[in-house]
């Protein structure tokens, strides 16, 4: 985009996203503290002076991350009669990264901090207590050893991969707009079998240069094309899944 375009971006966001109250007031104006959340103000002159302007500044990357991004499913299947002892699967990819969930981004802008009272934090300690607690994982369970966490390559493992089981890696991969075919390579080996199994998927890509302006309207930030993972993202969000979605915006705070 020119610099009258980001310009614009940003006023119009900062338009969408006005400054709250915050807390009670009596009736001189003063703040009462009841419900006053005290790191409001800092929160919201950060979001204006530091997260829209980055948004504008990556908003071609952030196009290019929503068209870009491809549903990845690998199915590993134990066709013979051995049972592979302490197997261990890797899925690598030539371009890009690996994600295990939906990568949400929006291309409306981030969103405006609200002000929530200090107690409020305190509601969501289980969430947090529980991802201390890790899942006790079977013999015959695949534990994820290595996090598919927009990286190029992710690991999981298996005590015991008996005869006709299934394994199924499903998350998205992001490749980049360079015309180099796209590889994911996935790698299998086992304690009580030989050497390494390994299959190579190449991918062609068709790279198409556009102008933002082409696939979102820039006086509303409407997109004006559906995107390759919208369907999948929209289950998600009907059936309220939201431990499911990677949230692009979050992972920059």
């Amino acid at each position: 985009m020119d610099a009258e375009q980001a310009d614009a971006i940003t006023a119009l966001i900062k338009k969408r996203n006005p400054k709250k109250s915050n807390g009670s007031k009596d009736l001189y104006g003063i703040s009462s503290g009841f419900g006053n959340d005290s790191s409001y103000d800092g929160k919201y002159s950060a979001f204006i002076t530091r997260k829209v302007p980055s948004f504008v500044a990556k908003f071609s990357e952030k196009l290019e991350l929503l068209f870009n991004q491809r549903l990845l499913t690998v199915r590993v299947t134990n066709a013979g009669d051995i049972r592979a002892d302490h197997l261990v699967l890797s899925i690598k990819t030539s371009d890009g990264w690996i994600n295990r969930r939906v990568v949400a981004v929006s291309a409306s802008g981030p969103t405006a901090p609200v002000p929530r009272p200090d107690y409020l934090s305190s509601l969501n300690i289980h969430r947090h207590l529980e991802n201390m607690m890790p899942p006790r994982v079977g013999r015959h369970e695949f534990e994820t050893t290595l996090r598919a966490r927009r990286s190029r390559e992710t690991k999981a493992c298996c005590e015991d991969f008996h005869s006709g089981q299934d394994y199924y890696f499903e998350g998205v991969v992001a490749p980049t707009s360079r015309n180099k075919p796209l590889e994911i390579t996935v790698t299998l080996t086992a304690k009580n079998l030989r050497g390494k199994h390994t299959k190579v998927f190449k991918i062609d890509k068709q790279i198409v240069a556009i102008e933002p302006g082409e696939l979102v309207h820039l006086q509303t930030l409407k997109l004006k094309q559906d995107y390759p993972a919208k369907e999948e993202l929209a289950q998600l969000l009907r059936a309220k899944e939201y431990d499911k979605i990677d949230w692009d915006e979050k992972d920059e705070d």
